[in-house]
């Protein structure tokens, strides 16, 4: 595919996208560098689209994965931010080793 014709592909399928994002995203702004992301990328993978599906299919697709990766980096909290809130578990290793029943955790 070359340039133009992905360019055809975004205008087509831009706003769809965008708005689908919106689904997953916290917010407008997410769901713009989402679906901005998920161009870029697909531009530079655009050989690797073997046409097996839809093309916004597939641009759909890299859009959840990176929505999926931007939540979880979201979701990372370092040790430091925990403030004292660690499992027991992280405070006594010992703990680990034992072997506890459902409802013990």
């Amino acid at each position: 595919m070359n340039a133009q014709a992905f360019r055809q592909e975004y205008e087509k399928h831009g706003e769809r996208l965008r708005c689908s994002m919106l689904g997953v995203a916290r917010n407008h702004e997410e769901a713009e560098d989402i679906a901005a992301w998920t161009f870029a990328t697909a531009f530079k993978k655009r050989k690797d689209f073997r046409g097996e599906s839809t093309f916004y299919s597939w641009l759909h697709r890299i859009a959840l994965n990176q929505a999926w990766t931007l939540a979880r980096q979201k979701r990372a909290v370092s040790l430091d931010e925990m403030n004292g809130f660690l499992p027991k578990a992280l405070m006594e290793p010992d703990l680990l080793d034992q072997k506890l029943d459902r409802q013990q955790c």
